[in-house]
Parts: C-alpha cells; sequence; structure tokens
C-alpha cells in the first residue's frame, strides 16, 4: 500500500512537473503571454510590453518586465510580479486570480492640465457586451494586489513649469473589486532623504472615478510644495509638518481637508509682518482656507500666541489674533512693520487683532484690525509726566490708525483722546484731547524732519488759544519753531498755569481778559532767544485793584532783549502811555520803564483804593522813567516829576496832621490847586528836594524821602498868604493875617510810615518877628 502511496505521489510530481514544464515552454510564452498582455491592454487601453511569463511551483505565475505606455511614456514599470491562480476555472474561460505580488516597480503619475490624473485612464469600465456575439476569450478576476518597495515618479502639469517629486520605498496593498471599485493601503517616503514619510488608504470607484483617500504624513517640509501656495506670493522656506489629510476626488474636483502639526516654520511674503519666524501650533485647513487657534512664533525676534485664519489661498485673507501682547515690545513692533520708532516706552497688555487681504490681481495687502489696550502705561520723551491708565480701542486700516474716547490719566488728571494718524511714512495726525480744564484739538503733518501745524487750539480753563506754523525737529533736544497765532486769556488763570507764583500773583490780584496776536521765530528751547512779536490788547483789566478798559501794547523781542512799545492804557479819566524794555541774556533780567501819566483823576482813582471814603480829589500828570534788576527791588533806579492840579489833598492821612497843626478849624478846609516836584529813585527810595505845594492859603515846599519799607522823613517850610486870608475883625484872625507878611510861618517835620505818620511843628521865630516888626513900624 505504501508502494502506491509513493508511486502516485512521484506520478503527480512528474506528470507537475512535466506540465510546467509544458507550459512554461509551450503555453506560457505564446498564449498565456500574448492573452496577459491583450487582457492588459484591452483594460487599460495603452501598449504593454511583457518579457516572460512562467510558474513557479511556490509563487504561482511570474511576470518579468511588465510596462505599460501611455504614448509611448512608460508610466508603469514592472520587473518582477508574482500571481496565484486557481487551475480549474481556466478550463471555464475563467481566470481567478486571489494575489497579485509587485516587486519594486516604478510608476509616473501625472496630473494633466484638466486636473486629471494619467493613471485614471487605465482602469477604464468594461464595455457593454453586445447580443449574440462571440466569446472572446478569458474572463480575469483579480482580488489583490501588493505592492512592495516601489518608486514613483510625480509630476504636475497644471503649472507653467511642471512639478516634479520622487517617492521611494512604497508599500501598497490593493483589494480589488472590479470593475466596481479598488481599494488600498499605502505606505512611504519622500525623495532625497529624509523627507516626508507617509501613509494612506482610500478608495477608487471606477465607475463614477471618484477617488477617496486618508493621509497621514509625518515631518514634512512645505518647501518642497512650494508652487501649490506660489500664487499667494507667499514662501515657507524652513520648518516641518506632520499632517492628518482628507481627499475626496470627484468631477475633476479635489475636495481636501485636515489638520497640521506645524513646528519650527518660517513664513515669509507677507507685506505686514515680512518675516513670520518659529511658527508651531495646530492648524485646521481645507480648500477653502486653514485656522488655528494656538499658533506660536515669533515677529521681529519676539514672541508671541495667536489665532490666525487664512481664507483663500488664491487670493489670501488672514485673520490674526494676538489676545496677550505685551506693550513693552510695541516700539519694537511699530518699527518693523512701519519703521516708526515711538520716543518712549510702554507697560501693559493689549488685544490685537488684524485682517489682512491681498488685493486681487496684485502684490498689494489691504490690513486692518484694532487693538484693545488695558490699564496700560506709555511714557512718551517729550512729555514731563507719563501717560497711565491708558483704556481703548486702536483701529487701523491701510495707511491710516485712528481712536475715539481712548482714556487716560496724566498726572492725576482723566483725558479722553479722538484722532487719526495717517500715511505712517510721512505722517498727517489730527488730535483732539478734552479733560475738566483742557481741550485741544491739533491737525499736523511730519515729513522728514519738519512738522506743520495746520491747526493747533483749544482751550485752558477760561483761556483760548489758536496758532499754526511749522517745527523743524534736526535737533530733537532744540526743535526751531516758526508759527503764529491768536490767545485770549482769562488772567485769573495765571494763578493755575505759574503754580510756583501762586502767592505773588494772589498779592497782584490780576484780573480780566488780553487777547494778543503773535509770531514767534527760533528754539523752543531757548525762548528768551527767540524773535517774538506781539500786540496784545485787553478790554479790561486789574491788578492790585486798580483798573484800565482798553489796554493795548506792542511787544517785540530780539537776540535775547524784548522791548514794549506804545503802551496805551485809559487810566481813571486819564492816560498812562510809555515804553519798556528787558535784557534776557543777562542773568540779572535788567529791565527799564518809561511811563508818562496825564490827567488822571484822583477822585476816580481812589474808589478802588482804600482811601475811597477819604475827600481827596485832583488832577495827576507824571513823567517817571525807572531802570531795575527782576528779583532784586533794592537795586531799582529812576527820576521824574509829578504835577497835581486842582487838588484837594488834606484828607490824605499824610496831611491832616499838618492842618491841625498850622490853621484854624476855618481854614483846614484848604485846597491845594497844584502841587509839584522832582524826584529819584535809589538807595532803596524815592526822595525829592522840590516838592511843592500851593493854594491860596498856604504854600509847602521842603524836601521828603519814602523808603521801599514805607517809612517817611519829610522837612516842609509852611508859608502863609496874608493876601488871601479873610478878616473877621478878632484879635486871632489879626495876628494870622500879621504873621502870613512873614517869609517863612515855620517848618513841619514827617517822620513814622506813610499809614501812620508823626507830624511836629517849629515856628520860625525870627521870621515871624520881622513881619511883626515890619507891620508895626508900618514898612
Amino acid at each position: 500500500m505504501k508502494k502506491i502511496i509513493i508511486f502516485s505521489i512521484l506520478a503527480v510530481v512528474i506528470i507537475s512537473a512535466a506540465g510546467i514544464i509544458y507550459l512554461n515552454n509551450v503555453i506560457l510564452p505564446t498564449k498565456v503571454k500574448s492573452w496577459i498582455i491583450s487582457s492588459i491592454a484591452d483594460q487599460t487601453q495603452k501598449k504593454v510590453t511583457l518579457d516572460s511569463v512562467s510558474i513557479n511551483i511556490l509563487r504561482g505565475l511570474t511576470l518579468r518586465n511588465l510596462t505599460i505606455y501611455d504614448d509611448n511614456k512608460a508610466v508603469i514599470s514592472v520587473k518582477e510580479a508574482y500571481c496565484g491562480f486557481f487551475i480549474i476555472p481556466i478550463f471555464q474561460k475563467r481566470l481567478i486570480i486571489p494575489f497579485v505580488d509587485i516587486r519594486s516597480p516604478a510608476v509616473f503619475l501625472e496630473r494633466l492640465p484638466d486636473n486629471s490624473f494619467n493613471l485614471q485612464k487605465l482602469i477604464v469600465p468594461p464595455k457593454a457586451e453586445k447580443s449574440n456575439t462571440k466569446d472572446s476569450g478569458f474572463n480575469v478576476s483579480v482580488y489583490k494586489i501588493s505592492v512592495t518597495n516601489a518608486n514613483i515618479y510625480f509630476q504636475d502639469d497644471t503649472f507653467a513649469q511642471p512639478f516634479k517629486k520622487e517617492f521611494r520605498k512604497i508599500n501598497l496593498a490593493l483589494n480589488l473589486s472590479l470593475p466596481a471599485s479598488v481599494k488600498f493601503k499605502l505606505a512611504g517616503s519622500a525623495y532625497p532623504q529624509p523627507g516626508a514619510v507617509f501613509k494612506a488608504s482610500g478608495e477608487y470607484k471606477i465607475p463614477t472615478q471618484e477617488f477617496s483617500a486618508k493621509i497621514d504624513i509625518n515631518d514634512f517640509s512645505p518647501a518642497e510644495i512650494e508652487p501649490y501656495y506660489r500664487s499667494s506670493g507667499l514662501t515657507i522656506p524652513k520648518g516641518k509638518i506632520s499632517a492628518d489629510l482628507g481627499l475626496q476626488y470627484r468631477d475633476k474636483q479635489l475636495v481636501y481637508s485636515g489638520k497640521l502639526q506645524i513646528s519650527d516654520c518660517r513664513l515669509e511674503g507677507l507685506q505686514f509682518a515680512k518675516v513670520i519666524d518659529n511658527i508651531s501650533g495646530d492648524v485646521a485647513f481645507d480648500n477653502a482656507g486653514l485656522s488655528s487657534q494656538n499658533l506660536s512664533a515669533t515677529l521681529a525676534n519676539l514672541p508671541f500666541q495667536a489665532k490666525v485664519k487664512l481664507e483663500d489661498y488664491a487670493n489670501p485673507k488672514f485673520t490674526i489674533n494676538i489676545p496677550y501682547l505685551d506693550l513693552k515690545n510695541l516700539p519694537v513692533l511699530l518699527n518693523y512693520e512701519f519703521g516708526f520708532i515711538p520716543p518712549g516706552h510702554s507697560q501693559g497688555t493689549a488685544n490685537f487683532a488684524m485682517d489682512a487681504r491681498r488685493l486681487p490681481g496684485t502684490d498689494k495687502w489691504e490690513i486692518k484690525g484694532y487693538v484693545d489696550i488695558a490699564d496700560a502705561l506709555i511714557s512718551m520723551d517729550k512729555l514731563p509726566w507719563p501717560l497711565e491708565k491708558l483704556n481703548g480701542r486702536l483701529n487701523f486700516y491701510p495707511g491710516l490708525m485712528e481712536w475715539e474716547g481712548l482714556a487716560f490719566n496724566i498726572n492725576a488728571v482723566n483725558y479722553k483722546c479722538t484722532g487719526s494718524w495717517s500715511d505712517f511714512k510721512a505722517p498727517h495726525v489730527k488730535l483732539s484731547l478734552v479733560s475738566k480744564e483742557l481741550k485741544l484739538d491739533t491737525d499736523f503733518t511730519v515729513n522728514g524732519k519738519l512738522i506743520d501745524f495746520k491747526e493747533f487750539s483749544g482751550g485752558y480753563l477760561n483761556s483760548t488759544f489758536s496758532a499754526s506754523g511749522r517745527l523743524n525737529t534736526q535737533n530733537p533736544k532744540s526743535a526751531f519753531a516758526d508759527i503764529s497765532g491768536k490767545v485770549d486769556a482769562d488772567l485769573e488763570d495765571l494763578k493755575t498755569i505759574f503754580k510756583k507764583d501762586r502767592e505773588k500773583l494772589d498779592k497782584a490780584a490780576l484780573k480780566g481778559r488780553a487777547q494778543a496776536d503773535f509770531i514767534l521765530n527760533g528754539r523752543l528751547d531757548d525762548m528768551k532767544n527767540c524773535a517774538l512779536q506781539a500786540k496784545v490788547v485787553s478790554p479790561m483789566i486789574s491788578a492790585y485793584g486798580l483798573k484800565s478798559e482798553n489796554l493795548s501794547f506792542d511787544y517785540a523781542q530780539y537776540d535775547g532783549a524784548g522791548s514794549i512799545t506804545s503802551i496805551n492804557m485809559p487810566f481813571y479819566g486819564g492816560s498812562i502811555r510809555g515804553t519798556a524794555g528787558m535784557n534776557f541774556s543777562s542773568p540779572d533780567f535788567p529791565y527799564r520803564l518809561d511811563l508818562n501819566i496825564d490827567k488822571v483823576r484822583i477822585e476816580q482813582l481812589k474808589t478802588d483804593t482804600p482811601l475811597r471814603k477819604e475827600d481827596i480829589a485832583g488832577s495827576i500828570r507824571s513823567n517817571i522813567k525807572l531802570a531795575g534788576v527782576l528779583n532784586d527791588i533794592s537795586r531799582l533806579t529812576g527820576s521824574g516829576d509829578i504835577v497835581i492840579k486842582e487838588g484837594k489833598l488834606w484828607e490824605l492821612n499824610l496831611l491832616k496832621g499838618m492842618g491841625k497843626l498850622l490853621f484854624v478849624r476855618d481854614f483846614t478846609s484848604i485846597v491845594f490847586k497844584e502841587g509839584s516836584c522832582s524826584f529819584f529813585v535809589g538807595d532803596r527810595s524815592i526822595s525829592t528836594e522840590n516838592l511843592a505845594l500851593k493854594s491860596d492859603i498856604a504854600d509847602l515846599d521842603g524836601k521828603v524821602r519814602i523808603g521801599f519799607d514805607s517809612t517817611i522823613n519829610a522837612r516842609l517850610n509852611v508859608r502863609i498868604l496874608s493876601d488871601s486870608v479873610p478878616l473877621t475883625g478878632t484879635f486871632k484872625d489879626i495876628a494870622t493875617a500879621i504873621i502870613g507878611t512873614a517869609e517863612r510861618f515855620g517848618v513841619i517835620k514827617i517822620t513814622g510810615t506813610i499809614k501812620e505818620p508823626k507830624h511836629s511843628f517849629e515856628p520860625a521865630v525870627g521870621d515871624i518877628l520881622k513881619s511883626l516888626t515890619d507891620a508895626i513900624m508900618g514898612k
């Protein structure tokens, strides 16, 4: 029995070997080879070549050097392919191939200008069989294809310069269910190494020519597919990307979506950012664009976190949101983006959002967005105090930045600001600033080192101002100004503006308004040497309680010297005219003052002095020349003269005592019709050698010295005019008349102070006796 089994096995082996030999030498090289070539050609409608076909008892049917051509170009080339088959269906003219094992094939994959792929044409749905036709041959069924160590050469002809890429070491598993679909699994890597490693799975539906796939890619370099985003104007010269990608190809349209893991990429070509480096994060994408909620990057070597969205690759539109922008980096960003370095530094945080869209058909970008600032601090080099508690939104557009209701605090004062800044290369700034006390509107342009002010106007407290002109900032520490303007000042505001001199201004009790038209030319850091012309008028002004209406004067300043010309001041029924000057170049600020006082009425003047209740009157005329230095009254010098007419001065505290010393009650209402003197100022006092007071009854003359500390020292001669003394017939009246004929009645001495004078009388005994003797002797 064993011998029978052995001989049976040997017989089967011999018969199989003979059959294989017969197939390999007779059937396969001719009929099967021809049938395989014709079947593939019929299926693909392409030229097919095959070197040999053989059967291996272990590997099955073996094909060597199988090549499929498209227009004489090899699109698939296989060195060796092994396939198993079921023998029994062969005799039924049906070939079932359960597997195909392809080793080291080369595939040329081409995307055609119409967006179709060349390999689509290799799998053509079978034509519907016509009735009453003869059987044409075998029916072939293939269930599985395995590809090992394949190379794919990809070419995309949709670009003007075809894009080419090579993929190696590809392993592919295909499950075919012809004519319905082809399912696949794929793994491989891009060439050259190190390149992207990828794996994929998907399905191709033959009847509808639909393709779907899921692809995983690791360590992919975007620089390798630069043509696919070249139209956006962007480049990604470095970095790696890993991706989970889904593809759908239908009706010659490729639809894709997925997620990217970006690592250390560099993005160039953004007009608004130039270069964004070290980009890392997760990105979702599809045909329409991409977005990320956690992107990190560096701009101008500054790290930041951002939310980003890109719409339309062909005409890109970026949406970028940086929820936490450290404002200390703001000067660096402004310099990087606009070439503008703000003069100062910033602290705090802001929320930054920006939309950037490339205009279709151009390389220009349209940029807009906003910055929300919260409790920031900005310190400017030219401002003595920083901007604190800065809150608000800055909107920016192409070439324009604007803001409204921006709130901040300067030196404990709250402000609100509205404005715009256009053309960052040659800025045009409009600004409106409001606080409880200040209102400012300005409109200026900057051209290099020149700042042209179209408007600089506003108000502070109850004063207003306006100006226009030019600043030259070629020397940042010493701007040169050429401006003109107007000021309408409430003089009481000076106490707030010049707080250091508040005590002096309170004593001066300045009130009223003054308007000035001015022209200023010179360095703002050296105002005393600026050229300045001003015309000042005041409808009403008061100082130390004294008032004037319609004051006007002209002021001129050149080379460190200032002068006031044409002072014209109506003053209590009369006028004051004069000139003044000051030398600002000298450290002591020497000054001069020339005044002409004419017809000032004492009875009007007294109403604004503590003497308002006194019965005094008269008309004053005076010429005064003074010279001194600003902060040392002891060095004041000068001279002048004064004339009083139609005077009534006995009610002055200084003169009341003299009347009581000299006259009886009937004569105390004496009126001095005229008073005059020449005086000198110096040695901390005002003095005269020739004071003269004249009346119908008595004359006074002599010397007076009044110190700057209000002390007085006077010696006045008294002369009684007998011709004017009325006679009443009493002995006292007759005695007075006789005394009036004396050359001098006596001398009055005044000491003490202006407010509390002390009077004493020395009779001129010799003159009185001589007058009495002459009367007795009849002379």
